[in-house]
């Protein structure tokens, strides 16, 4: 699993003669329920299942609070060690900053520890040299996908996909607006890896594969090609369905 958090500056509009914005913020803005009897080591991942039989390109809002909105699992310390080594290795690739954004960034950085020590403080401490938030001005010319990944995945044939290590990716995303810089929305975004052998095992197959099948049945049929599923499509449905060689559909042209 993977968390990403982007900063966007919408354009700034002259506030009215009244302007009650931070006064209609709900009350429970910073009110953070803490975990009970929170068990680091057992507690799952979000286990979520979100394909429909058509792909159609829409954002599915749902309102959160702010309790949840970072789900806790047993992969913390894992997620941790794997960004402090790709933030390390690759700090040219995956971040990026503005001067504009600065102020924005250390007021998510200071309800972000807030909130941290408030969810569960078993899990969180303050230290005694809190860590200063540091601007990081490091612009770069936007990096193709397949440049980004080093893959070079539109060669991949489905015969060469072994089932067995093939997952299905879920992202939760979430939206937020902060309260001082109230022009600046946060969204941050973490991705789910579900084994195909889990979602088969489970029950799940067939309407896993009847969603891979209709990925260019929707309202954005040129999707498929961003998602390479003519070259894994075949192989994932087969599997899916319990190594049938049933029709695999158009996605496998």
């Amino acid at each position: 699993m993977t968390q990403y958090v982007s900063f966007s500056e919408v354009p700034f509009k002259p506030a009215l003669r009244q302007d009650t914005h931070h006064e209609e913020l709900p009350s429970n803005y910073n009110d953070i329920e803490p975990l009970e009897d929170f068990d680091l080591n057992t507690a799952e991942p979000v286990q979520t299942r979100p394909w429909k039989p058509k792909y159609h390109l829409t954002m599915g809002l749902e309102k959160c609070t702010f309790s949840d909105i970072i789900p806790i699992d047993k992969t913390l310390e894992e997620r941790l060690a794997l960004r402090r080594k790709i933030v390390s290795e690759h700090s040219d690739m995956v971040i990026a900053s503005e001067p504009s954004s600065e102020a924005a960034v250390k007021e998510f950085y200071a309800k972000l520890s807030n909130w941290n020590i408030s969810i569960g403080r078993d899990l969180f401490e303050p230290r005694e040299n809190p860590l200063t938030v540091l601007p990081l001005w490091l612009m770069g010319w936007i990096r193709t996908v397949f440049d980004w990944l080093g893959i070079e995945a539109l060669q991949m044939k489905s015969a060469d996909l072994d089932p067995e290590e093939m997952n299905t990716r879920c992202e939760r995303q979430t939206l937020h607006r902060l309260m001082e810089n109230d022009n600046t929305l946060v969204f941050s975004f973490k991705t789910y890896q579900y084994p195909l052998k889990q979602i088969r095992d489970e029950g799940g197959g067939p309407a896993l594969a009847e969603a891979i099948r209709g990925i260019n049945r929707g309202s954005v049929p040129t999707v498929e090609w961003y998602k390479a599923s003519p070259y894994w499509g075949r192989a994932a449905m087969e599997y899916l369905r319990g190594g049938s060689s049933e029709e695999p559909g158009e996605i496998c042209k």
